[in-house]
């Protein structure tokens, strides 16, 4: 699968989990909500950033699997 259309995708789970973040802020559940779905979003755009680079550099992430496991 191309890099670029992997990005696409993952943009959207970011944005849906800044839904659920703002969603969990305004309700009675902030505690136990709100710090997972922090982390789960600074995960999800940190992955992102890197299928941008990958895309920006046009790789594949058959390459990129290779430079992080071999």
């Amino acid at each position: 699968m191309h890099t670029g259309i992997m990005a696409f995708i993952e943009f959207f789970i970011a944005a849906l989990l800044g839904i659920i973040i703002l969603n969990a802020s305004k309700g009675k559940n902030l505690t136990l909500s709100l710090h997972l779905n922090m982390v789960l979003l600074l995960i999800v755009l940190m992955k992102l950033v890197y299928l941008l680079y990958l895309a920006y550099h046009d790789k594949t992430v058959c390459e990129a699997t290779k430079n992080l496991y071999c």
